[in-house]
C-alpha cells in the first residue's frame, strides 16, 4: 500500500493535511478518518484523544484512478505533533506511519462540530444592536442666592455679632495652650518609642555576624566562552555546516550541557542536514555508540530502531553514505520484532 501524506496547499497556513492512498476507495460521505496515537495507545475523537475508537468526518475525499484522496482539517491536524507513531484507517483500510514535520498547525476553527461526524455548522452571527445616545440635557442654570435677596442690615444686629465674635476669641484663646501642650506630649512619645525600638531591635541586628559574600561563579562558563564552546557560538557556526559544527561540539565536551547539545542538533535536523539526521539516527540506535556525544556530553535516547530507520532514511534521502550499512544494521534487528512500529518501519524502509 502507497500512503503520501502532504499539507493541503490551499491552507498554506496550516491546519489542514491532504492523505493520498492507493488502492482505496470511498466507502461513505462523508468518508470517516480513524486516527490512533501508538505511543499513547489512544484513539482521536471530537472531545480529543479517548480510549475508544472514533471517527472523524474528512473535510474533503476524491477518487483521483484508483487512489483516494482526503482532505483533513484542524480537527486532526492540530491534534498531532510531528514524528508521532499513528496508525489510521479509512473505510476498513489502515495503515501505520509517523505523521510528517513538515505539516504545520492551523488556527482554532470557530465552528461547532456534530459529534455524528455530518460536518461542521458555522456559529450563527450575533445581530447587531445599535443603541441610540439620547440627546444632551442642557445643564440647568442655577440662579444665584445672592438674587433678589438683598436686604438692609440693622446696626444692632452688627453690634450683636461682634460682641459673639469677641467672646469666640477669648475661648480659642484658652484652648490653643491646650492643643500645644497636647502635641508636644504625643511629640515626646513617638520619640521614645523609636528609641525604646532602636534599643530593642536594632542591637541584635548590629550584633548578627554579615552574610558571607557569595562565592565567585565557576570560570567554567568563562572558559568555555573563550573556547567556543557556548551554544550560542557553536549555533552560528550551523552556517559553516552542520559537520564542522558537530566536530567542534565533540571536541568541547562536558563544557556543553546535554539540553544544550540536543538544541544544535535539532536544529541540524530541521534543515535537513544528512549528518545531523545521521547522528539523530545513532542516538535512537543501540547499535552504534556515539562516545563524545552520548559518553561525555551524556545525550543520549532510549533503543529505539524503528525510529532510528527512519532517522537513518532520512540521512540517506539527504546523501548520507555512512547511514547506509546503519540502516541495514537496523534492519535486521527489526526483522526479529513484532510491534506494529517496527512492522511499519521495516515495510517502509527495509524493502
Amino acid at each position: 500500500m502507497v500512503v503520501d501524506i502532504r499539507p493541503d496547499p490551499k491552507h498554506p497556513r496550516g491546519g489542514f493535511a491532504e492523505i493520498t492512498i492507493e488502492g482505496a476507495t470511498a466507502a461513505s460521505d462523508p468518508v470517516g478518518v480513524a486516527v490512533y496515537n501508538s505511543y499513547q495507545q489512544k484513539w482521536l475523537g471530537p472531545e480529543g484523544w479517548q480510549p475508544n475508537r472514533a471517527e472523524l468526518p474528512a473535510r474533503g475525499a476524491t477518487q483521483d484512478g484508483g487512489a483516494l484522496r482526503l482532505i483533513v482539517g484542524p480537527d486532526i491536524v492540530n491534534q498531532l505533533e510531528e514524528d508521532t507513531p499513528v496508525r489510521i484507517e479509512v473505510g476498513g483500510v489502515g495503515f501505520d506511519t509517523y505523521w510528517p514535520d513538515d505539516i504545520n498547525a492551523g488556527p482554532d476553527e470557530a465552528v461547532v462540530g456534530d459529534i455524528g461526524g455530518t460536518g461542521a455548522t458555522p456559529l450563527a452571527k450575533k445581530p447587531m444592536v445599535v443603541v441610540a445616545e439620547p440627546d444632551p440635557v442642557p445643564e440647568e442654570v442655577m440662579p444665584d442666592p445672592s438674587d433678589g435677596l438683598e436686604e438692609e442690615i440693622a446696626p444692632d444686629a452688627l453690634e450683636d455679632d461682634a460682641g459673639d465674635y469677641e467672646d469666640w476669641e477669648d475661648e480659642e484663646e484658652e484652648r490653643r495652650p491646650r492643643w500645644r501642650l497636647l502635641l508636644i506630649l504625643l511629640a515626646l512619645l513617638a520619640v521614645a518609642a523609636i528609641v525604646a525600638n532602636y534599643l530593642l531591635f536594632g542591637m541584635e541586628d548590629a550584633a548578627q555576624p554579615e552574610e558571607p559574600a557569595p562565592a565567585p561563579a565557576p570560570e567554567t562558563s568563562r572558559a568555555a566562552v573563550a573556547d567556543g564552546c557556548d551554544v550560542g557560538a557553536l549555533a552560528s557556526m550551523q552556517s559553516q555546516g552542520f559537520t564542522a559544527m558537530a566536530d567542534k561540539l565533540r571536541s568541547c565536551g562536558s563544557a556543553v550541557s546535554p539540553d544544550g547539545a540536543l538544541g544544535l542538533v535539532e536544529q541540524g535536523a530541521a534543515a535537513n542536514d544528512a549528518d545531523a539526521l545521521n547522528l539523530f539516527g545513532a542516538l535512537y540506535d543501540i547499535g552504534v555508540t556515539e562516545k563524545e556525544i552520548e559518553g561525555t556530553i551524556g545525550l543520549t535516547f532510549a533503543d529505539d530502531p524503528a525510529r532510528a530507520a527512519d532517522y537513518y532514511a532520512r540521512a540517506i534521502n539527504a546523501g548520507s553514505t555512512q547511514a547506509q550499512s546503519r540502516l541495514q544494521a537496523v534492519c535486521r534487528r527489526l526483522l526479529l520484532k513484532t510491534d506494529t512500529l517496527s512492522a511499519s518501519a521495516r515495510e517502509d524502509h527495509c524493502q
